[in-house]
């Protein structure tokens, strides 16, 4: 229905719920990360900043998290 792969839209939902999560709350980047189901930080950092065009840390900065 949305037109994307189940992967693709599992990463963007991911990212949604990491982005919420740094903007309401002091939890380290890692921690977020963690707690949204990767593993692989350097992976997940490079999703999040295709969808923000941004890096996590300066979305919480960004959005005053």
């Amino acid at each position: 229905l949305t037109g994307e792969t189940f992967g693709t839209l599992l990463q963007r939902l991911r990212c949604q719920r990491a982005a919420k999560a740094l903007r309401e709350t002091d939890d380290p980047v890692g921690t977020v990360i963690r707690n949204v189901g990767y593993q692989n930080e350097s992976f997940f950092r490079k999703k999040f900043q295709q969808i923000y065009n941004m890096t996590p840390l300066q979305y919480r900065k960004k959005m005053g998290g």
